[in-house]
Order: structure tokens, then C-alpha cells, then sequence
């Protein structure tokens, strides 16, 4: 699949050239005959052979690796088949560069924890590894009184290692065999169903992921052009192609099937479980537009608000989260200078009693 750079410079490339009047099958081979170096990739070669067997535009990008679903699912909704429209080609690149923004302000929130993290897991593997060992042959040599905390290490050291001793190997198949089939499980659609329900009920994580749900709905959704109540239930359906919360996946279709049987927004919201999947903000911005006849901006606001509190809320979870963090770490370290200050105080009354 071409990178995301790579992606936007394509779409921007082939809505310049269908702007000027130029087939899309000739923009392809053109993009084709100028990449150069890195840039020239097997997946084009084989999108433009797919293109030329009279497959459309999107299908062709998609089955031969070249863009992610999301993006081929924006493409064939948005009726770019024999004769690809140039603005929708435009909207994309544009919209790519606006996630790519916030991607990136994803991941530098997550650089700091993610470092506690690893620093975390580094000390705990030096303690249980190194440490242990030889504080237990220390304390068992000098018949000392083994600490609480030491215990508790002594104990997942010794675990860790009689999981990994060769003889107990069919026990440990047998439970990754055990945890294949609980994940197996839970991935059945009707229980994943309601595992993603529930994780949208969870305190504060729960709030930030169905703002990471929704922006990515309406983030699809705007890009379909011009919106009015007579096809948004299609543009609902398609929509509900594009996440994997299966939740969101049967609300939007509950709501497309409500809308194309006549039912009210309103009446739908009275609906507990609707009311948690899409919040009054939401509620808000649909009904205004199809008071006004036109959905299409009031969804390019909702989406851009979505955005705009999906990043201030994750702000808020580092907020909480760096913090916990740290005082994890500091629980940990405090707790083993403990443990190391009563190792002392026993060894100095070992000595004085010898």
C-alpha cells in the first residue's frame, strides 16, 4: 500500500489531470512514466492492468493494494466509476492532510506514556530477572525473613520460569489453545457486538472512543458530496461499511431503515442505547439540516467539532493517565527502596547478633 504522502500526491495528481480532460486510465499511465526512484511501486502497475480490464477506478486501487479500504469505500460511494469527478479526487487529498494532523498530535500525546511504559516494564524485567535471584539466594543463606514485596517477585519469577521449562510446554499450548478459542469467541458478531457496546459505556476511556468512532463516521460521511435527506439513509449505510464497532455498524443501519421508512429523528433519539451511540451534538446538527434541506455542511461542522473534542478530550485522558503513570512507577521503586531498607536494617542485626 503507498504511504499516506504518497497517497494524497496520487489523488491530487489524477484530479489535476481529469480536471484538464484527460481519461482516467491516460492519468494513471502518465503518473506511471514520471514516478521515479522509490516512487514507482508494482501495486500501480498492476492498478492500471486492472483499470485497463474495464474495472473502475476504485475497485482497480483497491484490489491491487494500493489505498485502505476507507479510501475505496469514499471512492465507489462517491460515484467515481467510468467517469471519475476531479473535486472528489480534491476532497480526499484535502481530507488526508486534516487527518493526518491529527494523527500525528495522537501520537505525540502518546509518546510520554508510551516511555513510562517501556521504563516500566525495563525495571520490572531487571528486578525479576537479576535482582530476585539473587536477593532470594541472599535471604535463604542468612535465614532471614523474606519481605512482602520480595515475596510477591520470588513468586511471578519462579511462575514465569516453570511456564517456560520445557516439560510444562503442553500446558502452555494448551492455554494459548484456550485463549485462541475466548478470542475466537468474543470475535462472533453478536458478542462483539455487545463487547463494543460495552466499551463505549466504560468511564472517561469510553467517551474518548466514541469520539474516535463518530469523527471517523462523519469524517467518511462529509466526504460524499452534496447530502440531502433523500439519500442520506444511503449515505448512512455506506457509512456504517467504514467502522469496525459493530455497535455503530447496526446503529447506522437501524437509523438508515428508520429514515427510509419515514420515522423522525426525534422519535429514534428517545431511544436509550441510540442516545449513547450518538450524543445531542449529533442529534443537533442532523436535525438542523434536514430542517434546511441541505446536510452536507451541518455534517462538515459536526465533523470538524468531532475533531476538535476528540483532541481536547485526549488531552484531558494524558492528563489523568501521565500522572497515574508516574505514580505507578514511584509506587514501585518506593516500594522496593523499602524492601532494600529493612534488607539492611535485617543485616545489620544479623551482624551485631553474630
Amino acid at each position: 500500500m503507498l504511504s499516506l504522502p504518497e497517497r494524497r500526491f496520487l489523488y491530487r495528481y489524477l484530479a489535476k489531470t481529469l480536471e484538464s480532460g484527460v481519461p482516467v486510465r491516460q492519468a494513471l499511465e502518465f503518473y506511471l512514466s514520471e514516478a521515479v526512484g522509490n516512487r514507482r511501486h508494482p501495486e500501480l502497475t498492476k492498478a492500471l492492468f486492472l483499470l485497463k480490464k474495464r474495472r473502475d477506478l476504485a475497485a482497480s486501487l483497491w484490489s491491487a493494494g494500493v489505498i485502505p479500504r476507507v479510501e475505496y469505500l469514499v471512492l465507489e460511494h462517491g460515484t467515481l466509476h467510468n467517469a471519475p469527478d476531479h473535486k472528489l479526487l480534491h476532497s480526499l487529498a484535502h481530507n488526508l492532510s486534516q487527518q493526518s494532523i491529527i494523527k500525528k498530535k495522537i501520537r505525540t500525546l502518546f509518546i510520554y506514556p508510551i516511555i513510562l511504559a517501556i521504563e516500566l516494564m525495563v525495571i520490572l524485567g531487571i528486578t525479576l530477572f537479576w535482582l530476585v535471584p539473587q536477593m532470594q539466594f541472599f535471604f535463604y543463606r542468612l535465614h532471614l525473613d523474606v519481605p512482602v514485596l520480595l515475596q510477591v517477585l520470588i513468586g511471578t519469577h519462579r511462575l514465569i520460569k516453570s511456564v517456560l521449562i520445557i516439560d510444562h510446554w503442553p500446558w502452555l499450548i494448551l492455554i494459548v489453545l484456550i485463549i485462541w478459542f475466548i478470542r475466537e469467541f468474543i470475535l462472533l458478531p453478536k458478542v462483539k457486538s455487545r463487547f463494543d457496546y460495552w466499551w463505549l459505556n466504560l468511564p472517561r476511556f469510553g467517551h474518548l472512543y466514541r469520539l474516535m468512532c463518530l469523527q471517523e463516521i462523519f469524517n467518511f460521511i462529509q466526504l460524499q458530496g452534496e447530502i440531502n435527506p433523500k439519500n442520506f439513509p444511503a449515505v448512512l449505510k455506506a457509512g456504517a461499511g467504514v467502522t469496525n464497532n459493530l455497535a455503530y455498524r447496526a446503529g447506522l443501519q437501524q437509523l438508515a431503515l428508520y429514515l427510509e421508512q419515514g420515522g423522525d429523528l426525534k422519535t429514534f433519539w428517545k431511544n436509550k442505547k441510540n442516545r449513547r451511540l450518538f450524543p445531542v451534538l449529533v442529534y443537533q446538527f442532523l436535525l438542523m439540516g434536514f430542517r434546511s434541506g441541505v446536510l452536507s455542511g451541518e455534517i462538515k461542522a459536526l465533523n470538524q467539532l468531532l475533531a476538535e473534542e476528540l483532541e481536547l478530550e485526549l488531552k484531558q485522558f494524558m492528563a489523568v493517565l501521565e500522572p497515574a503513570m508516574i505514580i505507578t512507577v514511584a509506587a514501585f521503586v518506593m516500594g522496593f527502596a523499602l524492601m532494600l531498607q529493612k534488607v539492611i536494617s535485617q543485616l545489620q542485626r544479623a551482624s551485631f547478633g553474630g
